[in-house]
């Protein structure tokens, strides 16, 4: 199967479901790259022992290597924003970094399911 490279500026209105569903699908991404509010982008890419590390953080962990490239500031922007931005980079792991049974059981998206018929990553 073929791997996709996604990326994008996500909306703060839309990064965290987004990104929740990237790790729902398990779909063929192979590599991310976004613009996300910067509270999102360290969200994201806490480790252990930060204060900012959320189910998210760990979710992601297990699956990608996570890593912020840099920030800008709000007049990196026309118009500015009213939040600074961070470049964050997701490299998905050959093998997890370590199993889990059930993702939902672990908080992966507090048990959401998609409804039926909705679109689910291409297979080939």
């Amino acid at each position: 199967m073929d791997t996709l490279k996604v990326a994008g500026n996500l909306p703060y209105s839309i990064s965290s479901p987004f990104l929740f569903k990237l790790l729902d699908e398990q779909g063929p991404v192979s590599r991310g790259v976004f613009l996300l509010q910067k509270e999102m982008a360290e969200r994201v890419a806490a480790g252990p022992g930060s204060k900012k590390r959320a189910p998210l953080s760990i979710l992601f962990e297990l699956d990608f290597r996570v890593r912020i490239h840099f920030t800008l500031p709000p007049g990196a922007f026309s118009p500015p924003p009213r939040v600074h931005s961070a470049l964050v980079s997701l490299d998905k792991r050959e093998v997890p970094l370590f199993a889990v049974e059930d993702r939902r059981a672990s908080g992966g998206s507090s048990g959401r399911r998609s409804p039926s018929g909705a679109k689910r990553w291409p297979t080939t």
